[in-house]
């Protein structure tokens, strides 16, 4: 019922984004994407879109911008805040979480309500503190204990089809605290 996708860098998200998409159009079904991230990853698209532009490939390949829901970004480039305005691109962040985590989840939920899910999850959405392993550490990010409440809960949804948990670099891993919460966020979605 699920397919899950165990990556390298966010880069392997517009692939399957993609296939994810072609799916969507042959069986009739609405696509929605929520993406787990520190980053909105939509700079100008250069000829392979790389872990920067992953997700605004993807909207330019015609994946509706409505059905995408962005969380925990934290640190944009301008031209991202630019495109994801003009783009109507629905964003929690982190402080909206922090205030009620049990809300904001069912909202999350709502989102995907009645559509095909996929769910992509970047590692540095999780703090430093908790995940110090991955490309670009960006503080203020969730908790170990909310990212896994989260996805726990999201894990119970029948419309859940495809999921990525993507950037653990597993090199200078404090403890193997990056890997083990990578570890423990798919044992919840299996």
């Amino acid at each position: 019922d699920k397919i899950i996708f165990l990556g390298g860098d966010h880069s392997i998200s517009f692939s399957t984004g993609v296939a994810f998409l072609e799916y969507c159009k042959k069986t009739g079904k609405q696509p929605c994407l929520i993406i787990f991230d520190a980053h909105p990853d939509c700079m100008p698209v250069t000829k392979n879109p790389n872990h920067e532009e992953w997700l605004r490939a993807l909207i330019e390949k015609e994946f509706p911008a409505e059905n995408i829901l962005l969380i925990g970004a934290r640190n944009s480039d301008q031209e991202e805040i630019r495109f994801l305005a003009e783009k109507k691109v629905k964003q929690i962040s982190i402080n909206q979480l922090n205030e009620n985590l049990q809300d904001m989840t069912d909202i999350i939920m709502e989102f995907a309500s009645g559509k095909e899910l996929y769910a992509s999850f970047d590692i540095d959405v999780v703090d430093p503190a908790f995940a110090p392993s991955t490309g670009y550490l960006e503080p203020g990010g969730l908790s170990s204990r909310q990212a896994i409440y989260i996805i726990s809960r999201m894990s119970l949804m029948k419309n859940l089809k495809v999921t990525d948990i993507v950037e653990v670099n597993s090199k200078n891993d404090i403890q193997g605290m990056t890997v083990k919460l990578a570890s423990k966020i798919l044992a919840e979605l299996l």
